[in-house]
């Protein structure tokens, strides 16, 4: 029998009455395989191949269901078959593939080594970035916290004080905080600029709320510009915080306005002064801000000061209601302070307020004239201020100065009362007001003997005088009554005949 409308004619012999199942499909299936050994590569008949089938068959079925009898016809359907190739294409497609593996096999290779080499390089740049950022990064950060204006950008609405206003040494500032970087304001006026080299430093303190982080002193040191607004800028040149840092306030170059006494004498011209940010009349600086001090002087402003510069304390030179006591004591351990005589200032002893202006010096002065007030001696601070307050009510009231007469005043005990101080003229010798310091010695020395402490007091004030610069070096000493007038008692001016530093003398320490 004939297939029509397939492309596989299979052929099945007869099933047997004892035939079981899988007797009958391994029959089968044998004889499809002998019919497909002469099928081309895609085991497909060939044309001409029919596979006859007998035409009669008898065949009988004992206790069997759902048997089939007759040829069983398999269509393949193939959706986009392939091309039929021939043998040749076969054998040039078989070449080809071969020298694509061939050659895919060697990019795979190259691309291998390519890849390994591309790791190694990966690998040399990543260590390589790794230790350039481990150097970069401590260098930025030393680079912007030693200038921070650099990181926060200077303000282009304002020129940097401390460039156009505080010229400071160039420095090596891992510790100095510039005047930009606390936000600190222009000054009101033009300053007037220190003798430089600097021969003085005063130490002292701001007196009122410590800091301890640079956050917190940087608000601190421009509350206290605020605070001084009436000032023409922060009083201070320096200041130094809990946090170990020193601020530039005016800098080096320019006069403070920190260390005036009210109708006495001004110390503001005489050096630059650095002040400790907070109370220090109990509490001590921390040691930390000590070394700090000590580096600053002895390394950062050294080629600024005068090879002979002295340390001294701001409370032996003006009067303030709060002491650096504790400050104080670590102070007098620096090398080249310089301990001062102990100057009680008007403050103090109760001075009332000039009736009127005092005339200023104009030059430091070269002469210091001694008289004495003809009155009680005194040797306690409370009954010295006594006779103190009541003089300059004789003097204002009476004789129609405006002030109390003497520059100065020594108590029997050695104290030294500030009267119109170092830099306003005197009412002692009228000839000679403009031209001399005048000192009083309380008490009346015609009868009484001065005692060693007020004679050894008053030769060292005045060589402190020099240290500050109120006095010049070659400064003379004179008697009223070697100009015609009455004082200081004959018991004092026999002391001043025989002080090298006496006028008359002609030969001069």
């Amino acid at each position: 029998m004939e297939a029509t409308n397939s492309n596989i004619i299979e052929r099945r012999r007869p099933i047997r009455r004892n035939d079981s199942i899988s007797t009958i499909a391994s029959s089968a299936a044998a004889a499809q395989m002998q019919q497909f050994t002469s099928t081309n590569s895609y085991g497909l008949p060939n044309d001409n191949q029919i596979i006859p089938t007998n035409s009669q068959t008898s065949m009988r079925f004992d206790n069997s269901e759902g048997v089939h009898v007759g040829n069983i016809i398999y269509h393949n359907y193939y959706q986009n078959p392939p091309e039929i190739l021939s043998d040749k294409k076969i054998q040039e497609n078989s070449l080809i593939s071969s020298s694509t593996s061939e050659s895919s096999f060697k990019k795979r290779n190259c691309f291998s080594s390519e890849n390994k080499r591309k790791r190694i390089l990966i690998t040399v740049i990543v260590i390589s970035l790794v230790l350039a950022i481990s150097i970069v990064i401590p260098i930025t950060y030393f680079l912007l916290t030693n200038n921070p204006s650099e990181k926060n950008g200077d303000n282009d609405s304002t020129t940097s004080p401390s460039t156009t206003y505080v010229t400071t040494t160039p420095l090596p500032t891992s510790f100095l905080i510039k005047r930009n970087e606390w936000n600190a304001n222009e000054p009101k006026s033009d300053i007037k600029k220190l003798n430089q080299p600097i021969k003085r430093i005063i130490i002292g303190h701001t007196g009122g709320n410590f800091c301890n982080n640079t956050d917190e002193c940087r608000l601190l040191v421009k509350q206290i510009q605020v605070e001084n607004s009436h000032l023409d800028d922060i009083p201070y040149n320096y200041l130094i915080g809990g946090d170990g840092k020193v601020y530039e306030g005016r800098g080096f170059e320019f006069e403070g306005q920190h260390t005036a006494n009210l109708h006495g004498t001004e110390f503001n011209s005489i050096g630059i002064c650095i002040a400790f940010i907070g109370n220090y009349n109990v509490t001590s600086p921390n040691e930390n801000q000590l070394n700090v001090l000590r580096e600053f002087i002895n390394h950062f402003i050294s080629k600024e000061l005068s090879e002979d510069y002295i340390i001294i304390k701001q409370d032996d030179l003006i009067y303030k209601s709060t002491k650096a006591n504790a400050l104080n004591e670590a102070i007098v351990n620096f090398e080249n302070y310089y301990a001062l005589q102990t100057v009680y200032r008007r403050e103090e002893w109760g001075a009332l307020e000039p009736s009127g202006k005092l005339e200023k010096f104009n030059k430091i002065m070269d002469l210091t004239l001694l008289s004495h007030t003809i009155t009680d001696s005194c040797s306690s601070m409370s009954y010295c201020s006594q006779l103190m307050r009541t003089m300059q009510q004789t003097n204002m009231n009476k004789n129609g100065f405006l002030d109390y007469g003497f520059n100065f005043a020594i108590g029997g005990n050695g104290l030294i009362f500030e009267g119109r101080g170092f830099d306003n003229v005197g009412a002692h010798l009228k000839i000679l007001n403009s031209k001399s310091i005048g000192i009083a010695a309380i008490g009346d020395f015609d009868k009484n003997e001065p005692s060693l402490e007020m004679l050894d007091t008053l030769v060292k004030f005045l060589e402190d005088a020099v240290k500050l610069g109120k006095l010049t070096q070659d400064y003379r000493v004179n008697g009223r009554q070697d100009f015609g007038w009455e004082g200081p008692g004959k018991n004092i001016m026999k002391f001043i005949r025989e002080w090298c530093r006496y006028g008359n003398r002609t030969t001069p320490c």
